[in-house]
């Protein structure tokens, strides 16, 4: 299922879209894509076009486009903002938006299309909008009583989710692993997932993942940097066979 890139915008906002966003972000048509990546792949400035392109679009009968920014807090929404307007004030200049910090708004006024940025801090903040588009940055640690409230905001106009995160969920929350099952499972048509390793990042090299696994543990580094879903535990149990015995014990009745 793929759906057209917006190339002409890419080549007027100076946009190189790494190859897994245009694979599992950018021409996908499911309705929710749920991304599990490691950390400096490049989510941010692929959540930021995506927010660009439906601001973008067509009005449709509810009326201009309309994006949530869902975070854990306010500040984490700032990372995809401001590469949002550091690519639109390249282009197009400084006043081609507005914002208003207080209420957490971006307007163009050309179309009054808007983007509201919202906290996991703040549950309520997503009542009362009618978002044509849901960005989830840092999914990992907006809890479930968030989406809980976020989740009707999207419903009538039917909007599309676009969830970023990396796999050490809080206790509080699961339905970002939830999710990415779900995008997993053929029975789930309107769902994708995906995961995007370190190895994926153009800019980290081999010698610098090295350095890194020497100096974190196992189950941080396959979370951090593989984007591999481990369990309290640390994981899976690796080299089973070797605590295999050669032979069966005898049996001694007396034990």
């Amino acid at each position: 299922m793929s759906r057209p890139l917006p190339l002409q915008r890419w080549k007027a906002l100076g946009y190189t879209p790494n190859k897994w966003a245009v694979e599992n972000v950018h021409s996908r048509s499911e309705t929710f894509i749920n991304g599990v990546t490691a950390r400096q792949v490049g989510k941010t400035v692929a959540g930021a076009l995506e927010i660009d392109a439906e601001l973008h679009r067509e009005p449709d009968e509810f009326g201009v486009p309309v994006v949530g920014l869902n975070a854990p807090t306010y500040q984490k929404c700032d990372l995809m903002l401001d590469k949002l307007q550091e690519y639109w004030s390249n282009a197009y200049g400084h006043d081609y938006w507005t914002i208003n910090k207080n209420d957490h708004v971006i307007r163009i006024p050309s179309t009054g299309a808007r983007l509201h940025w919202l906290s996991g801090e703040q549950p309520l903040s997503s009542v009362g909008f009618t978002f044509s588009l849901l960005i989830n940055d840092e999914s990992q640690g907006i809890a479930d009583t968030v989406m809980d409230k976020v989740q009707p905001a999207t419903d009538v106009r039917e909007a599309r989710w676009i969830s970023f995160g990396t796999p050490d969920i809080t206790p509080d929350q699961t339905w970002f692993k939830a999710a990415y099952l779900r995008g997993l499972d053929t029975s789930w048509p309107d769902e994708h997932a995906f995961r995007v390793t370190a190895f994926e990042n153009p800019w980290m090299s081999l010698d610098r993942l090295l350095a890194v696994l020497r100096r974190r543990t196992d189950r941080q580094f396959r979370m951090l940097y593989m984007a591999e879903w481990v369990d309290e535990e640390g994981g899976v149990f690796r080299q089973w066979d070797r605590a295999l015995l050669a032979e069966a014990a005898p049996y001694n009745r007396h034990q």
